[in-house]
């Protein structure tokens, strides 16, 4: 992985935000101010690299589907600029025998939505929405399908810093608050409710559901 990232340091000119896998681990995205990079870690070469006009301040790995026409998997990765949200489809192109990434806004609501994006996540056993949190403490429902904005939700104090779903049933859905407040939602689409919270001292940085989903760290 090192020598792989040393190839990008012309592209990479500063520190890394952010790093993820794909859910398969066949790709490696790392952000870094405005510019997301993504490489082929079954290759160890550089796929692409997007750069936007704002500092990248999300990114999050969606589902991951066939390709009938090529063969190969397609990859969703969604990324937030300002308050723009931005819809990435990494597809195989048959004619020049490589991947390539494919970008489209997210519709947002006509009056606007200005939000600062905290957090996000897929739930990936259906996959169709992205639940992303904000600084205001809602978390805000995008169709990956179709994409656009479905709902906003209220759901913490001092904004929402992480979220994580149950591998088991992405209809679970538990959200960290700046305020020290873990709460349990329940729900899809743009309808979730909360069921039980508690707390804890200072900001919750990171949520995480045991394999089994009996216990969340």
């Amino acid at each position: 992985i090192k020598e792989i990232i040393k190839a990008s340091n012309d592209i990479l000119k500063y520190e890394i935000n952010s790093l993820s896998f794909s859910p398969d681990d066949r790709f490696l995205a790392a952000v870094s101010r405005n510019v997301c990079v993504i490489w082929d870690m079954e290759v160890g070469e550089m796929v692409t690299s997007k750069t936007l006009q704002k500092n990248i301040n999300l990114m999050t790995w969606g589902r991951v589907t066939e390709d009938s026409r090529s063969s190969r998997c397609s990859y969703k990765l969604h990324l937030a600029c300002s308050s723009q949200v931005i819809m990435n489809s990494l597809d195989y192109d048959v004619a020049t025998m490589r991947y390539v990434l494919r970008s489209e806004f997210a519709t947002m609501p006509t009056g606007g939505l200005v939000r600062s994006y905290t957090s996000s996540i897929v739930p990936l056993q259906g996959g169709l929405f992205l639940l992303a949190g904000t600084e205001n403490g809602e978390v805000c429902v995008f169709n990956t399908k179709h994409r656009i904005f479905r709902a906003s939700v209220t759901a913490a104090k001092n904004g929402v810093r992480t979220m994580c779903c149950s591998e088991t049933d992405d209809t679970c859905l538990y959200i960290g608050a700046g305020d020290g407040t873990v709460t349990h939602f329940c729900g899809t689409d743009c309808h979730w409710k909360a069921q039980r919270s508690a707390r804890v001292q200072g900001k919750v940085m990171s949520l995480s559901v045991r394999a089994d989903g009996k216990s969340l760290l």
